[in-house]
């Protein structure tokens, strides 16, 4: 097949097709994350450790629109205070319920503070 699965699905779901995952191409090591865990959202952490590279962790993460945003930045916020932010290059991608497009949306504008602050 050429990659691994590693998956994350939605607990408590009427939809059958609900929940994340991240493909990892055969070749690259990587760990899962299993104690960042999340009961509000779907969040999946892994860590790539590739020779010569710094370490990095690819978390994908998808916030239901009935989450509070403010609930949700808390608990990414959470997730990274537990993280070595100098010695791992972190990557958080996913579904974030968030207008993106629309420049003067505040959860955009909330959105964009979190990242400054953790430089990601």
């Amino acid at each position: 097949m050429g990659y691994s699965i590693v998956r994350k699905d939605r607990q408590n779901s009427s939809k059958a097709c609900s929940g994340v995952l991240i493909y990892v191409r055969d070749g690259i090591p990587f760990i899962r994350q299993a104690n960042f865990v999340e009961d509000n959202f779907e969040c999946l952490w892994i860590e790539i450790n590739r020779r010569f590279c710094k370490p990095m962790a690819v978390d994908v993460v998808c916030r239901p629109g009935y989450l509070n945003f403010e609930d949700f930045v808390k608990a990414l916020t959470r997730i990274l205070d537990n993280t070595d932010l100098d010695k791992v290059e972190t990557i958080i991608l996913g579904d974030f319920y968030v207008d993106y497009s629309a420049k003067k949306n505040p959860l955009r504008c909330r959105l964009d503070e979190f990242a400054l602050f953790h430089s990601i």
